[in-house]
């Protein structure tokens, strides 16, 4: 031990939650998504020296005590797994000097006079970088990397469907985005009507809109996406690849002003607003929002299925079922989460000339869920936000005057 690190005084992160869990004490932090079990010894040295001590202290504090590290990889389980980052205890326990670095490598502990933790909670700067915190979209580009994927879009679309694109998978986009887009269009009295499906992936909705008697355009930059949607239902409505967005905004200006009826979008926003390479173009998002509000007629409607920008990567605590509690560690300024705020939602769409008609809270609408824990999470918190808007008219119409166009 040198000299040095004698005089250096190493405190706990105010963030820390001691809490009880599946049997043991975990120390959480739902900031940074880490977690820590720890046994009986280990918490008492940990609140011996909360207010700081040495090096030599802490480690001569937890020889003994065990410790086993609980944090996941983000993205394991896709958008709708728990985005809390607590595993299983694997059973490889830490002790001393050993678990004085674990504390340490996920900020459980912190040298005092360094910047360590506020410079933690900052954006990644490169695929590579595990010194940053990051986005939710960029810790899963971390976890493709390890895994080796190549195919991004293919591992994205098997987290929600089926290989081939002609079912969900039996989670929570089939029983609370599915469930509650079967509900809410067999009531909607769609025959006839012209409706785009913007970024409409592999197809399924725009198929599930035209069995009800709509005309259906999908449209998506994903090569594979569409060419699966012209497979399994070109039968059911047009599709149209475009290459990047900027080609779909030229086809978006080739259209018929006034041409739809209805726009559905889905789970797109979030990507359009905090991409995955971290580089929001908001000129591009105003252009597209004005865009579709030229194609709908007067009174048409654009809906959005939306990740909840509150609670869909909230930390889930508690073990109840239907006494679940969430942590919201950010909120209008955001390091981790990606899902955008009601308010900035309201003011890009406001400003293309749309009202909103109505905002709800889908839930899940079954019990054939297999995990009891998630089910309870998604009737309490939404995990989606299913939001309608109407075009509002140029020439001073009143809302009534719009609804008269419904």
């Amino acid at each position: 031990m040198s000299g040095n690190n004698d005089r250096e005084t190493f405190r706990a992160c105010t963030d820390a939650l001691l809490r009880p869990c599946d049997g043991a004490w975990v120390l959480s932090n739902p900031r940074t998504r880490r977690h820590i079990e720890l046994d009986a010894a280990a918490i008492a040295a940990f609140t011996q020296h909360a207010a700081g001590a040495s090096e030599e202290l802490w480690q001569e504090a937890l020889n003994g005590a065990q410790g086993h590290d609980r944090t996941a990889p983000t993205g394991e389980s896709g958008l709708w797994g728990d985005p809390t980052g607590l595993a299983p205890c694997d059973g490889s326990a830490v002790s001393g000097d050993a678990l004085f670095a674990l504390l340490r490598r996920h900020l459980f502990v912190l040298q005092d006079g360094a910047n360590e933790y506020e410079n933690f909670l900052a954006p990644q700067t490169s695929p590579l970088d595990d010194a940053h915190l990051g986005t939710f979209h960029q810790r899963v580009g971390q976890t493709l990397l390890r895994h080796r994927v190549r195919e991004r879009w293919r591992w994205w679309h098997n987290q929600k469907f089926v290989d081939d694109g002609t079912a969900i998978q039996a989670a929570p986009y089939k029983l609370v985005q599915e469930n509650f887009f079967d509900r809410y269009f067999a009531n909607a009295d769609i025959a006839g009507e012209r409706i785009l499906d913007f970024a409409c992936g592999n197809g399924y909705f725009a198929a599930k809109l035209a069995r009800l008697g709509a005309n259906v355009v999908g449209i998506d930059t994903s090569e594979p996406l569409i060419a699966s949607a012209q497979r399994n239902y070109g039968a059911a409505a047009e599709f149209v690849h475009v290459a990047d967005p900027q080609a779909g905004l030229d086809w978006l200006a080739q259209q018929e002003p006034d041409s739809f009826d209805r726009i559905y979008m889905s789970d797109i926003l979030l990507l359009l607003l905090t991409p995955e390479d971290g580089k929001p173009d908001p000129d591009n998002v105003t252009c597209l929002l004005s865009a579709l509000a030229r194609l709908l007629r007067v009174g048409g409607q654009m809906h959005m299925m939306e990740p909840n920008g509150t609670t869909w990567l909230a930390g889930r605590y508690g073990g109840e079922a239907g006494r679940n509690y969430v942590i919201v560690p950010e909120y209008r300024r955001p390091v981790f989460n990606v899902a955008p705020t009601l308010d900035r939602v309201m003011e890009l769409v406001g400003a293309a000339g749309f009202v909103l008609a109505d905002y709800r809270h889908p839930e899940i609408s079954d019990d054939s869920s297999s995990d009891p824990a998630l089910s309870a999470y998604a009737n309490e918190f939404p995990l989606w936000d299913f939001l309608t808007f109407r075009r509002w008219p140029d020439d001073g119409s009143s809302l009534g005057d719009i609804r008269a166009h419904a």
